[in-house]
């Protein structure tokens, strides 16, 4: 086959999981015989990259045709200071939305390339930038078009659904605007694949693909330089051969420190463990953010916030920015409480990987990735009450801990990056043979 690929960034300016996701398949799908070229954004208003040829993937770039460049180094950095400031970057980001509902001028350059690759299909992954213009493209040259979803940018522009830290479980009116228009205006795609059931679920629910009938879920995969970890090296917080606690339990988190993700709620959570547990536990924070937010959210959980910061802080520690593998190898636990309706959660595929499993809130994909109890364990999100409970089961009854962790690491093939490519492999055909 030969597959045109269409992502917003690409090399140097590719910083999302999407982009790193798509980029891989295509490599994955080289190593079969087809042949693949990624369309991408070059940069506005300056000279458009050569093509290159990247580990046999073909990239093309199309400039930017926008007001503005929000991929830009100079365009995400920085404050706005003072009002008028403020208002103008506001009015910025509020033309770029409105471009991009459908921008016949993007739509125009994808028909161009296309035209000149002659692709069997085209596989869309990130549209920013391009719109769903580059739908209409394909369909005008009678082109198969499949779809990825990796978020929820076709229904809210933010592409989380989150306002704060509070996670919409509507569609509010600003985002029900771009969403109705790009809707009126896109030509539907042939077939859809979400990296989970709840992102696809979430489309329909909200308006989008309710008529396709061909709708896959097919995971992410693991890194290709991810660890493989024997049975032995499965986290085991026994004593050998008894069910008393050779250690104390490691709990993590790995993300980033901000009540969106539910940071807050586990700073709230161990404020309610009972005092004789001290010791029995350690709790160790990594990604951005800083000690200071989780101190601030304990003293914020009650009237006694000081005398609990001076108890639990020689429990808790914040690494900042780590790499992963080697983090999620020192725990016990993860924990991710995120309020985020979450597409699919690498981080918990990681760690049920290497054997340790996750307490997860009931956010979007988050209870896919414990296979709904059975990898970790699920509480309500923003609930600290029942987060603390679950953690206070795990210390007194580790034998849980060790139980759920042989069980994550069985189910690691699942998210075999050969595996992915098979079940995309299936879906490309079976789109290009229809």
């Amino acid at each position: 086959m030969k597959i045109a690929m269409l992502m917003s960034v690409y090399g140097d300016r590719a910083v999302g999981g999407a982009e790193r996701t798509a980029f891989e398949l295509a490599k994955q799908l080289v190593e079969r015989g087809h042949s693949v070229y990624i369309l991408s954004l070059g940069p506005k208003g300056g000279p458009t990259p050569p093509s290159t040829v990247n580990q046999g993937v073909h990239c093309e770039y199309i400039a930017l045709r926008q007001w503005y460049d929000p991929f830009h180094a100079s365009a995400t950095t920085g404050q706005a200071n003072g009002a008028a400031q403020k208002i103008w970057r506001s009015v910025k980001k509020a033309v770029w939305h409105l471009t991009d509902i459908y921008n016949p001028l993007m739509a125009r350059e994808v028909r161009k390339k296309l035209k000149m690759i002659k692709p069997n299909v085209f596989f869309t992954h990130t549209l920013q930038g391009f719109s769903v213009g580059a739908w209409n493209a394909a369909n005008a040259l009678n082109i198969k078009v499949l779809h990825m979803t990796h978020d929820h940018a076709l229904i809210c522009p933010g592409t989380a659904m989150t306002k704060g830290v509070k996670a919409c479980e509507k569609v509010c009116t600003s985002c029900q605007f771009y969403s109705s228009l790009r809707h009126s205006v896109a030509v539907a795609p042939d077939a859809i694949v979400g990296p989970s059931e709840i992102i696809l679920y979430r489309h329909r629910q909200f308006g989008w693909f309710e008529n396709i009938a061909s709708q896959v879920a097919i995971p992410n995969a693991l890194p290709a330089n991810w660890p493989l970890i024997s049975k032995g090296e499965i986290a085991n917080p026994l004593r050998q051969d008894s069910s008393e606690l050779a250690e104390p339990i490691v709990f993590g988190f790995l993300g980033r420190l901000d009540e969106s993700k539910g940071a807050d709620t586990i700073a709230q959570a161990l404020c309610l463990l009972p005092k004789e547990l001290k010791g029995r536990w350690r709790m160790r924070f990594a990604g951005a953010g800083t000690m200071d937010s989780i101190r601030q959210w304990v003293l914020a959980a009650s009237s006694d916030g000081a005398k609990n910061w001076e108890e639990l802080s020689p429990y808790i520690e914040c690494l900042g920015l780590v790499q992963a593998d080697s983090f999620l190898q020192t725990l016990h636990v993860l924990i991710t409480p995120s309020r985020a309706h979450e597409t699919f959660c690498n981080v918990v595929m990681e760690a049920t990987s290497l054997g340790r499993p996750a307490i997860v809130s009931d956010r979007g994909a988050l209870p896919e990735r414990v296979r709904s109890g059975e990898l970790g364990w699920i509480f309500p999100a923003g609930d600290a009450s029942a987060l603390s409970t679950q953690m206070r089961q795990l210390i007194d009854d580790p034998k849980q801990i060790y139980a759920k962790a042989q069980t994550a690491f069985e189910f690691r093939d699942q998210y075999d990056a050969k595996l992915q490519c098979d079940r995309f492999e299936f879906v490309l055909k079976d789109l290009v043979s229809a």
